[in-house]
């Protein structure tokens, strides 16, 4: 999401988002349900040709996966969004750390093993700020039924809340940002 705000800054499209009439919000929102539609057809092939291949020994509650990965999809949408002002100010310093820090991220997430079974409890109470760990970590609760997917599921949802709360601050500087810069009191990289 911020990669992309980035992307169409350096086309000049930003102008065009801050010079809109709708707030720049509304234009986020959109650029990610783009997003998440274009992603979902090759998600869910990639899910089917997985489960079919694998045949992985699942007991699903799927009303509960869908919940969890909803949330977890608002949750990192939500965070690139709030990410985004800074791809605003630092430009590519910004795209720099963003691929530095992609695969620690990623491993440390539990997108390549749980997390949970793999790291000790002080080093998960850490990862638990990334929306990611915690999305992780309720699907697999809730794809395998393991025990305590009802507590998962709740501290998903005050980390939702909580990257709520992030984004909302961090799109009033974007759209504070942006429209100094269409003022000309404050210079874009």
């Amino acid at each position: 999401m911020a990669s992309q705000f980035n992307w169409d800054k350096q086309q000049g499209l930003f102008e065009l988002y801050v010079t809109s009439p709708a707030p720049i919000s509304a234009i986020l929102i959109g650029m990610s349900l783009g997003g998440i539609l274009g992603t979902a057809p090759s998600a869910i092939t990639l899910a089917i040709i997985g489960w079919i291949l694998f045949a992985p020994p699942a007991n699903p509650l799927w009303p509960l996966v869908a919940l969890t990965f909803a949330l977890t999809l608002a949750s990192l949408y939500s965070m690139g969004m709030a990410l985004s002002s800074l791809y605003l100010v630092y430009g590519r310093e910004a795209d720099s750390v963003n691929e530095a820090l992609h695969e620690p991220v990623s491993f440390l997430s539990g997108v390549y093993f749980p997390s949970s079974l793999a790291f000790p409890a002080v080093l998960q109470a850490i990862v638990l700020i990334i929306p990611l760990a915690v999305g992780m970590d309720a699907l697999q609760r809730t794809l395998f039924s393991l025990n305590g997917s009802d507590a998962c599921l709740s501290r998903h949802i005050v980390a939702r809340d909580n990257g709520d709360h992030v984004a909302v601050r961090g799109l009033q500087g974007i759209e504070n940002l942006g429209r100094e810069k269409v003022a000309g009191r404050a210079p874009l990289r």
